[in-house]
């Protein structure tokens, strides 16, 4: 629901601009659009900013954007290896070959979900986790996600900003975009720095 928030609370301040609020006004003056935002008691302020972030939730759940984002730069795969199937390997002391962790991305699937995806959720799982990495990598790969949907959204309205020749929209959405890219660099960049494992291990 973060994408959703952010996203009607983005349309609140671009609507300042005269020009956005223009097409906000003919989206909102479209047949049926007023008739379905109150069949589903949308507020009646900002009706085009409401319709706007209902579209992007639904657009985020049905494509599954982070997923087919993960899919093509790998994220998750890397976050797997390195936060996950690393450290577990190393916290129980395993000693593990070079060909060993090689050929954790082979089996990564099997092995997140035995080790990870088991206990995502100790409230629902039968056994609770004897330590906090997955809760903790449950929580930091939740939080990049959100920062991931966020980078696209905020893009989205500093280039809406742009073409509304919305000099301080566009900074402000720009900055703000600029400070989600730099959350995913440093999240990133912490990845790997705990993911790395003993040259002893290796």
């Amino acid at each position: 629901m973060a994408d959703f928030w952010l996203t009607l609370a983005c349309s609140f301040l671009v609507r300042y601009d005269p020009w956005i609020n223009g097409l906000f006004l003919r989206v909102e003056h479209l047949p049926g659009v007023k008739e379905f935002a109150t069949a589903i008691k949308a507020p009646e302020v900002n009706v085009g900013g409401f319709a706007l972030a209902l579209l992007v939730l639904i657009f985020s759940r049905v494509t599954r954007f982070h997923d087919r984002i993960s899919d093509i730069f790998k994220i998750r795969a890397r976050f797997d290896r390195a936060n996950i199937l690393l450290p577990l390997a190393v916290m129980s002391g395993a000693q593990m070959s070079a060909r060993q962790v090689a050929n954790l991305k082979r089996d990564r699937h099997p092995l997140v979900r035995a080790t990870f995806y088991k206990y995502a959720r100790p409230a629902e799982a039968n056994i609770r986790s004897s330590t906090s990495t997955t809760s903790k990598a449950h929580w930091r790969l939740g939080t990049y996600w959100v920062a991931l949907e966020w980078l696209f959204i905020l893009t989205g309205f500093a280039v809406l900003s742009a073409f509304a020749r919305a000099a301080w929209f566009l900074i402000i959405f720009w900055t703000a975009s600029m400070a989600a890219r730099f959350y995913l660099y440093i999240f990133g960049m912490d990845c790997w720095n705990e993911g790395r494992i003993p040259r002893s291990n290796r």
